[in-house]
C-alpha cells in the first residue's frame, strides 16, 4: 500500500480547488472556502487509515464536509423563482 503522504497528496491535487469553488458557489467567500477546504483535508488526514482501508469514500467525504460546516451566505432572490435556496 502506498504511503499516506502520497495518497493524501493525490487527493489534495484532485479535490482542493474543487472544494473551494464549490464553497464559493454555495455563497461562502473565497477565504472561507479556503478555510473549509483546509479543515476538510485536516479532518481527512486524521482519518486516513480508515479511508485507505476501504471503509469509506474519501471523495464523498471531502465533497459533503463543506456543506455541513456552516450556513452559506444569503443570496439575492433570482427573478421569479421563489425563495433563495438554503442548503442547511
Amino acid at each position: 500500500m502506498e504511503p499516506v503522504s502520497k495518497w493524501f497528496d493525490a487527493l489534495y491535487i484532485s479535490y482542493a480547488q474543487k472544494l473551494v469553488k464549490m464553497a464559493v458557489r454555495m455563497g461562502f467567500s473565497e477565504q472561507d472556502g479556503q478555510d473549509l477546504m483546509q479543515d476538510a483535508f485536516l479532518l481527512l488526514l486524521s482519518k486516513a487509515e480508515l479511508f485507505r482501508n476501504g471503509h469509506d469514500n474519501p471523495a464523498a467525504f471531502l465533497i459533503l464536509l463543506p456543506v455541513s460546516q456552516g450556513q452559506p451566505a444569503s443570496r439575492p432572490e433570482r427573478g421569479g423563482h421563489g425563495a433563495p435556496h438554503r442548503l442547511l
